[in-house]
């Protein structure tokens, strides 16, 4: 006999995917759980994943209209890019970072790596097709100077490209709790 519980996981794209995989590597460690069990540490674990990400443009949330034109032309005109954060299952704008996006990617990381108390044993980078590789190569570098012991990328997914667009990058990482 077979039991299914349902979980909304309050994640998208890359945030899903880490909930995912670390509880696949959980159940593997643990086959003595009942579903309630592995319930209950799916749910906790949910509750630890944090993602946020960039968009290199703001033609894509413009296209979607999730920001007018005049605040898309503006916004590119100033190099402003907004700091996204899924919270409570939803993407919100919580930041707005100014600059050339190989200079924001090094600050984000480090900013949100602290800010969420991320745990340094690993942490995904998303990549949007069109990030550069001096972007990547700035984030890779800049997440192992932190102390980062294992970085995976994962490309995006239609979320966070649809919302995104071309050259978006995130962080996605497990808070200690």
């Amino acid at each position: 006999m077979f039991f299914v519980r349902s979980l909304d996981t309050r994640q998208v794209s890359a945030g899903q995917y880490v909930v995912v995989l670390k509880m696949a590597s959980l159940l593997r460690e643990h086959p003595e759980w009942d579903i309630d069990e592995a319930y209950e540490a799916a749910k906790e674990l949910s509750e630890s994943v944090h993602m946020c990400f960039v968009p290199d443009t703001l033609e894509f949330l413009r296209a979607g209209g999730r920001v007018s034109n005049a605040a898309a032309i503006c916004g590119n005109l100033l190099k402003i890019h907004p700091g996204i954060e899924i919270q409570e299952g939803y993407l919100k704008a919580v930041k707005k970072h100014r600059g050339k996006m190989e200079k924001i990617i090094s600050r984000l990381i480090q900013s949100y790596v602290e800010e969420q108390n991320l745990l340094k044993d690993e942490i995904w980078l998303i990549n949007a097709p069109g990030l550069s590789s001096q972007c990547m190569e700035q984030a890779h570098n800049t997440a192992k100077e932190m102390g980062i012991k294992n970085i995976t990328w994962v490309s995006t997914g239609g979320v966070i490209t649809t919302h995104g667009g071309p050259g978006a990058f995130g962080v996605v990482g497990i808070s200690a709790r």
